[in-house]
């Protein structure tokens, strides 16, 4: 995404996405990742994305989800909305197909497709969950207002839950 980067900075400044995502910038992005794919013609004739949980459990159930921690961290999401922000994507003049509704963790999405219920022998909902693991990590946790918190895994992370997501130059 190296050259990707620069170019999404020169439409929508990083100043910008930040305050309408929140999202701290991180070469990997999603949000460069897709410009990346956009400028070498890969998203010609796409229709459809999903992120590797979401493939998953469409995998499971034949339905197809998107679901909210996990397209946050891609830094498109609007921070006040829990949308995809179109403002960027137009900007972007990314497809607006790749972009759909999202969905808050414990939406059902469907049952357990027919054969693989009947290799575990039995039918099942599948439903989202908080499929960002630092995400469901720290909801998680069990504590009121706004109390810090350290999660530890892949990386290490130190944070405050919000009551509502913090976009200002200053959290920037």
């Amino acid at each position: 995404t190296d050259r990707s980067i620069p170019e999404v900075h020169k439409i929508v400044p990083f100043a910008e996405l930040y305050a309408h995502t929140g999202i701290q910038f991180q070469t990997f992005n999603t949000v460069y990742q897709i410009y990346d794919d956009y400028l070498a013609g890969r998203l010609e004739g796409v229709t459809d994305m999903l992120m590797v949980p979401e493939y998953l459990m469409y995998k499971l159930c034949g339905v197809k989800g998107r679901e909210y921690t996990e397209a946050t961290t891609g830094g498109m999401v609007n921070a006040q909305t829990g949308q995809f922000d179109m403002e960027i994507v137009d900007k972007l003049n990314l497809p607006h197909c790749l972009f759909p509704e999202l969905s808050q963790p414990g939406t059902v999405l469907g049952e357990l497709k027919s054969d693989i219920a009947a290799q575990v022998g039995g039918s099942c909902k599948v439903v989202l969950c908080a499929t960002h693991d630092t995400g469901s990590a720290v909801e998680g946790i069990p504590m009121e207002g706004n109390h810090p918190y350290i999660s530890s895994g892949t990386w290490s992370l130190l944070g405050v839950k919000t009551p509502k997501p913090l976009t200002d130059a200053q959290s920037r």
